[in-house]
This record gives C-alpha cells, sequence and structure tokens, in this order.
C-alpha cells in the first residue's frame, strides 16, 4: 500500500495552545509522523491578513488559513453568534484549501466535530477522500444534543451534513452514546482512547520531586494538591476551591495549585481571597510544563461536571499521581473506584473533603492508587499503542 497521506483539521496548532482536542491533534500528528506517514496540518491563522500561511514544525508542514479572529472571542461562551461566524469564515477558507490541496492527501482527519466539520466533510466526501472526525467532549449534552451544543437549534440541517464523514472517533462509551443519541451510527462509530506521551508525563524520583519544587517555587514540605483545565463553570473549581478550604481546617500542610486561564479566572481567584486562601492556592496560568507541575505534587484534584475524556487527568495518572474526581463521562471506563483512583461527589462538598484528606493521610492507598493509574495509562494511551490503532484506521478506510 502507498504512503498515507494524512491531512489533519485543527483549531489551533504549535507554539498556540489549545483546548484537549488542539492538543491531541499535536501529539498525534508528531507520532504518525515518526511512524512514516506524510502529514500536512490545517489551521486557523490568528494574526495577519488575508493570505494563507505556510510553515514547518517539528517536521510537519502546516497551513495557516484566514478567518475572523478566533483569538477573541474563542473562550467567550456567551458569544454563541460570534462563534459561529468565525467558524463560519474558517469553513469557508477550508474548502478552498482542500479543493486546492485535493492531490495531497487521501484521509482528512477532523480533531472536532462541530460546525466547522459538518460545513466541511461534504465536500471532502465530494472529492472522494476519507475522513475521520475526532470526538472529545460532551459539553453539549446539556443543551440537548452532544455534537452540535448551544446551536442545537440547528440540529437537523447539521446532523445531516456531518453524516457525511465516515468514521468518528470516540473515547469512550459516554461519547459513543452521545453520538448514536444524535442520530450517527454506531457502524461509523470507533473506541480509540486518548494518547498521552508517557515519556513526558511519568513519576518523578524523591530527589527529582524536591527540584523541582524549588524550580517552581512550590512550599518543600506540604501536601500539594493540583488541578489544570480551562477555568469555566463547567470544571466547578469553585466546587474545589471550597473543599480545600474545609480540608484545611484539618491539617495546615496543604497547598492548591491552579493551571489553566478562562473566563472564570478573576471570580476564582477573588473566592479564594473571600475564604482567606491567598498563600494557600496558587494561580499559576497557562504554563508549558505541565509535566513538572504534576511531578511536583502529590494529588491530582479534578472537579468537573461534563466530560468527555480529560487529558489533564490522563497525564496526571501517567505521573503516577492519586486522583479525586467527579464520576462524570467517560471516566466511568477506566476509573475503578479505589484502586486507581477515587470518585467524589460534587454536591457533598463536606464528604469530599473527607475523601481528599483520606488520602493524603493514606500512604498504602497514596501507593496503591499511584501504581494503577500509571499502568493503566501505559497499557491504553501510550503512543505506541494509540498510533498503531490509527494507523490501522486509516489503512481499513483506504482497503
Amino acid at each position: 500500500m502507498r504512503d498515507l497521506r494524512i491531512l489533519v483539521i485543527t483549531q489551533l496548532f504549535v507554539p498556540l495552545i489549545g483546548g484537549g482536542s488542539e492538543n491531541q491533534a499535536i501529539i498525534l500528528s508528531k507520532e504518525i509522523a515518526n511512524k512514516g506517514c506524510n502529514v500536512t496540518v490545517f489551521a486557523r491563522k490568528i494574526k495577519g491578513g488575508f493570505s494563507q500561511g505556510d510553515e514547518n514544525t517539528n517536521g510537519i508542514k502546516v497551513t495557516r488559513l484566514w478567518n475572523i479572529n478566533w483569538s477573541l472571542i474563542r473562550r467567550g461562551e456567551e458569544r454563541l453568534l460570534l462563534r459561529l461566524f468565525s467558524n463560519v469564515s474558517y469553513a469557508a477558507s477550508l474548502v478552498l484549501a482542500l479543493i486546492l490541496n485535493r492531490k495531497k492527501f487521501d484521509i482528512v482527519h477532523y480533531f472536532g466535530a462541530g460546525i466547522l466539520t459538518a460545513l466541511t466533510a461534504p465536500v471532502v466526501k465530494i472529492l472522494k477522500k476519507k475522513s475521520i472526525a475526532h470526538v472529545t467532549g460532551l459539553s453539549g449534552v446539556e443543551a440537548g444534543s452532544m455534537l452540535t451544543g448551544k446551536f442545537s437549534f440547528i440540529k437537523g440541517p447539521f446532523i445531516f451534513l456531518i453524516n457525511f464523514v465516515d468514521i468518528f472517533r470516540a473515547s469512550g462509551s459516554a461519547i459513543e452514546k452521545g453520538l448514536i443519541k444524535d442520530g450517527i451510527g454506531i457502524e461509523k462509530i470507533v473506541g480509540i482512547p486518548n494518547l498521552v506521551d508517557t515519556n513526558i508525563f511519568k513519576p518523578a524520583e524523591s530527589s527529582i520531586k524536591e527540584e523541582l519544587r524549588v524550580k517552581l517555587s512550590l512550599p518543600l514540605k506540604d501536601k500539594i494538591g493540583i488541578f489544570s483545565g480551562i477555568l469555566i463553570k463547567s470544571k466547578a473549581v469553585d466546587f474545589l476551591i471550597r473543599i480545600w478550604k474545609i480540608a484545611l481546617e484539618s491539617r495546615k500542610d496543604l497547598y492548591l495549585v491552579i493551571l489553566g486561564d478562562g473566563p472564570d479566572r478573576k471570580c476564582l481567584e477573588d473566592l479564594s481571597t473571600q475564604l482567606c486562601l491567598g498563600e494557600r492556592v496558587s494561580f499559576r496560568g497557562l504554563v508549558s510544563n505541565v509535566n513538572e507541575y504534576l511531578q511536583a505534587s502529590d494529588i491530582f484534584i479534578f472537579s468537573s461536571k461534563s466530560e468527555g475524556t480529560p487529558n489533564a487527568l490522563i497525564e496526571a495518572m501517567a505521573c503516577g499521581l492519586p486522583v479525586l474526581t467527579t464520576k462524570v463521562g467517560n471516566l466511568v471506563d477506566f476509573i475503578k473506584d479505589g484502586v486507581n483512583g477515587i470518585f467524589f461527589d460534587i454536591n457533598d462538598l463536606k464528604g469530599s473533603a473527607l475523601k481528599l484528606q483520606m488520602v493524603l493521610s493514606d500512604q498504602v492507598l497514596c501507593k496503591k492508587l499511584s501504581y494503577h493509574a500509571r499502568r493503566i495509562v501505559q497499557d491504553n494511551n501510550n503512543p505506541e499503542v494509540v498510533c498503531s490503532k490509527y494507523i490501522h484506521l486509516y489503512k481499513r478506510l483506504l482497503s
């Protein structure tokens, strides 16, 4: 069989930092290129003019396409029409790029299954190319449709258009059920787990952990909890901060690190101040060395109300951190309560604080959770395993 020519379509690509879907696009593009695939990436052009920008990033050709400036509105959850117009403008550029570059790819791999994918999938089909939509989140479920989310008023036309996609990749059973509910045939759904670079996200020895705490200006003796993710309401980081306040009443050596940014950051910082947690909670913003923060910490806490398969949590598990998490989305597929993680109830503030204290006080339990967390990620999410599944899928589509 000829070389696999894969066109990856994503919102953002390095050096820009995106969400879970964009991060998966970055990691997978690099890994499948290392496996011999011919990989090209189309991503948004964030600054400057109407012309497209071409560059070579880590040996991968990246073409950045014009669109209405996404950077101004990408996290504005209330600006739905602006987000829609931004996606339409990017889709228009993408259609032209697909036609002009049609002889350079065989498979289009979308990272995301939203408006952009629906608007361009019929063009991919007309060009007689195969397509995969990488579905990662469950954020639209509460609005009545996992795929259309808050744009559910256009669900009928959207589902018709997006069904031109050949394969929908689901990272777990919750996403699979959401796709079926939205009208995607089960024969189009393939389960493949998220990819984590287990050579970067790995446990650190005690001496390395201490060095990292010095480097990152973290307390040397405290028990450090960590959260990583976008700071929006659905992540319920306010609940996490309140848990920390209660836990501090029983022990004073607790320190919470919050990585990430978002529209709720100011409110969360104000809440931390109101609860007199100024010296016990640290907001570090967006960082490029998440792995080092994880390796310097003692426990990962994830309080989200709605998730698919969160990369942040899998990365923490890869670093051997005990994880305390809500029971949402695909987490029920790979978290075994009391074995490789601990579930808590977001409606039970005091009970959740007690579980946090229990884990931090029980070294035997911590070691058990740490060992099994790392092991399940090594077995299911490492680059070798996940890339082999994608390459098999690519070959199946072309056969």
